[in-house]
């Protein structure tokens, strides 16, 4: 088993992003329910340090709490 270990630089922390879709449709949404908002799309920083698509944004705020994240709604 290959283990690849990456430590993250101040400009990959700054510039890591994602996109992330809620899983309900609200006018306000409480921190409940952005955490539980799927990521669709996110920065090469962000891949790099672990956040992939599909993760829910609790998971990658493990991996990552500096992470910056738009949640938007269903239409």
């Amino acid at each position: 088993m290959q283990m690849n270990l990456h430590i993250a630089s101040r400009a990959e922390i700054k510039n890591a992003w994602a996109f992330a879709v809620s899983p309900v449709r609200r006018k306000r949404q409480s921190i409940k329910t952005r955490n539980q908002a799927i990521i669709t799309a996110c920065s090469k920083e962000a891949k790099i340090l672990g956040i992939q698509a599909g993760m829910r944004v609790q998971e990658a705020r493990a991996l990552l709490p500096e992470l910056r994240v738009l949640v938007y709604g269903r239409t």
